[in-house]
């Protein structure tokens, strides 16, 4: 945006120390430096811009030809001074040093330190930095990259078990403040599944790989002071928490984006699985040390993965809670050819009234006495007609199918005794409204 562009940063000229989880990083609340993180190296210097003419050229300027060379220098030194020389570093950006250690910064300052990178091969883990996962290859920087959303500054590195592990990680950078962090697997890989493929219900809870991972610092100088995190079912278990030891984080197929915004809420950065929604998940562990570790990666009940196989995850910045989630859901939109115009315009229940029997109505499993759900329903309409409220849709709960083991959905057809004439024949057709039918998976 042109606003984050404004406020983009030269990279300081200070060599700054590779970042390492222990001790924390020097931006930490109360030291005097300005930060320290891992060592950012540019895989190629940007291109110098000059302006060059030959030497007979009549500049049109009312010059003459003779000071063509004069022209030439002031040119150059134009082109010099004006900063062509390098592109700005983005707001937010990342840091990586020769280990592989990370961390994401802005505006020069560590806002999140990163953990380690994991995956999972034949049920047991492997782990960056305790011998079981090793950097082969890389980080390798690469400027100028036509990446998932355009140009880019792209960093990827591989990491081996030795054995059947194999793991390509990037980071994709752009400069409007967007970090774009994928996983891949080039040979694919078995036995992911945490534990083994025995126990799902405790598996999808947790992760088969981690990268990205984020170590909740609290105190960090211009770091982030809270998070906001949405979750549950339909968002119901929504919440915030401080940033730091008591960050509280739902894990699993239950949680979605976060939020981390700094103490005043003039920066906010939301993150987010970015492809393959179905299988990314994140968790939120403590180590040893008291530290919480939020990782995001496959699904821990996912039982192997193809060859070429990636995720991606995605973080977005803005200007404060609002402005981050917004900028997030117009990235997610174009990405993947959405219209917030085009779903409110097909969508009825967001133009007009709509009449609910879903848990907390008066006629969730409840109808009047001596009468079908059918006969109920009509009775509201006329009511309603009546007293002139004017409903265009009705939800029909999970009151209204045949049912299975678990009272989840068996057959999307309606119960004969609540609906004889069918809910289709008794409600659509008659009272002329749209149905809004419901089920639940138990």
């Amino acid at each position: 945006s042109a606003s984050a562009a404004a406020r983009s940063r030269v990279p300081n000229a200070a060599t700054t120390q590779p970042a390492r989880r222990r001790p924390l990083p020097s931006n930490t609340a109360g030291s005097g430096s300005a930060g320290s993180g891992p060592t950012r190296s540019r895989g190629s210097t940007y291109a110098l811009y000059s302006a060059i003419w030959p030497p007979n050229t009549r500049l049109g300027l009312g010059l003459g030809s003779g000071n063509a060379a004069a022209m030439r220098t002031l040119a150059l030194g134009l082109c010099l001074g004006l900063g062509l020389a390098q592109k700005p570093t983005p707001r937010l950006d990342v840091e990586v040093d020769k280990s592989g250690a990370y961390a994401v910064t802005l505006d020069g300052l560590t806002w999140a330190q990163g953990g380690p990178v994991a995956l999972t091969v034949g049920s047991e883990a492997r782990v960056a930095g305790d011998g079981g996962l090793e950097l082969v290859e890389g980080p390798e920087f690469e400027d100028d990259e036509l990446c998932s959303l355009g140009p880019c500054r792209r960093t990827w590195m591989t990491w081996s078990d030795h054995a059947d592990g194999l793991m390509e990680t990037s980071f994709e950078i752009y400069s409007d403040g967007v970090i774009v962090y994928e996983q891949s697997f080039p040979k694919g890989l078995q036995g992911t599944a945490v534990k083994g493929g025995t126990d799902p219900a405790a598996e999808k809870d947790l992760l088969s790989t981690s990268f990205p991972a984020f170590v909740a610092q609290e105190g960090l100088k211009g770091g982030p002071a809270g998070v906001l995190h949405f979750a549950g079912k339909f968002m119901k278990d929504t919440r915030s928490s401080p940033w730091g030891p008591r960050t509280n984080i739902t894990s699993g197929e239950e949680s979605g984006p976060f939020v981390l915004f700094d103490a005043h809420n003039d920066n906010a950065v939301i993150t987010s699985t970015f492809s393959n929604f179905m299988t990314g998940s994140q968790t939120a562990v403590t180590d040893q040390s008291g530290y919480i570790t939020v990782g995001l990666g496959l699904l821990g009940s996912v039982l192997s993965v193809p060859p070429g196989y990636s995720l991606k995850f995605i973080s977005v910045l803005g200007d404060g809670v609002t402005d981050a989630v917004l900028n997030w859901g117009k990235i997610m939109r174009a990405q993947y050819g959405k219209s917030a115009v085009a779903g409110y315009e097909r969508d009825i229940s967001l133009r007009y009234l709509g009449y609910a029997t879903d848990n907390g109505a008066y006629y969730y499993y409840h109808t009047e006495d001596g009468v079908n759900y059918e006969e109920t329903l009509e009775d509201v309409h006329d009511y309603a007609e009546k007293i002139g409220v004017p409903y265009k849709y009705i939800l029909i709960d999970s009151w209204w199918y045949l049912k299975g083991a678990g009272s989840g959905v068996k057959d999307w057809t309606e119960q004969p005794d609540v609906f004889p004439s069918g809910f289709q024949a008794s409600l659509s057709l008659s009272l002329s409204l749209s149905l809004s039918p419901k089920d639940r998976k138990s």
